[in-house]
């Protein structure tokens, strides 16, 4: 993992998670700018998860994970057909499944990949994701 600016960038998250997840329930939207991408497009915070510590984390537009969650992998700077849109943790918070528009799965840590709809045209984008009770599977919204 790159140190230097995305380290500040992971520090605020963390200080910040839980106004960002008060910010996204209220329907606000967010940007985030990489301090080291002169001239990109902001990054929007596209959501916020509590983990089993009920510390907070957020899962950027590009698929960087962040904040107080415990890490087991992102998708920063994997080449993604769609952006990402949602993250759900597993039920035991060892693991995270993180969700593009096109319904592609991308599972990390404990989490197990049962299918997705990546590769099949839908009537409408995914906009997030919720994990079954048992954890063995995933609603796609």
């Amino acid at each position: 993992m790159p140190g230097g600016s995305y380290s500040v960038l992971r520090s605020r998250a963390k200080r910040n998670a839980a106004t960002i997840l008060v910010a996204l329930a209220a329907g606000i939207s967010l940007a985030v700018v990489h301090p080291s991408s002169a001239g990109a497009a902001p990054v929007k915070v596209v959501s916020a998860h509590r983990g089993a510590a009920g510390n907070y984390g957020v899962l950027t537009s590009d698929g960087r994970v962040s904040g107080g969650t415990k890490y087991f992998g992102d998708l920063a700077g994997k080449r993604l057909n769609k952006p990402v849109v949602g993250i759900a943790m597993t039920p035991t918070g060892y693991g995270y499944w993180i969700v593009a528009r096109d319904g592609g799965i991308f599972p990390f840590g404990d989490a197990a990949g049962y299918g997705s709809t990546g590769g099949i045209t839908l009537n409408k984008p995914v906009v997030g994701m919720a994990s079954t009770p048992s954890g063995k599977g995933y609603w796609l919204v």
